[in-house]
């Protein structure tokens, strides 16, 4: 079939053929980096956020342990009052 075409045509169908192909790599390059640009802006948006939370409550969780254990060693007295004041707001914050 190409034997009949003149080499003119053939080095354009050639041609042709590579630029189509050429399109489509881009196109399909173009659309995977559309998509994982899209599921980066959803994990800073979602998980980020999420992660940011979690790590609040470990936070607070811990700085309850560290009031925990300021008071049992000692009678209760005025230092008491407020720890428990304090445990109190972190639970509130928790």
């Amino acid at each position: 079939m190409l034997n009949k075409l003149s080499i003119a045509k053939r080095l354009a169908f050639g041609f042709g053929l590579v630029l189509a192909l050429l399109l489509v790599v881009a196109g399909s390059g173009y659309w995977g980096m559309e998509s994982i640009t899209q599921e980066t802006v959803q994990m800073l948006h979602h998980d980020a956020k999420l992660t940011l939370l979690a790590d609040d409550a470990t936070e607070y969780a811990l700085d309850l342990r560290r009031y925990e254990k300021d008071f049992f060693p000692i009678s209760m007295t005025q230092k008491h009052e407020a720890i428990i004041f304090r445990n109190g707001r972190m639970k509130l914050q928790l």
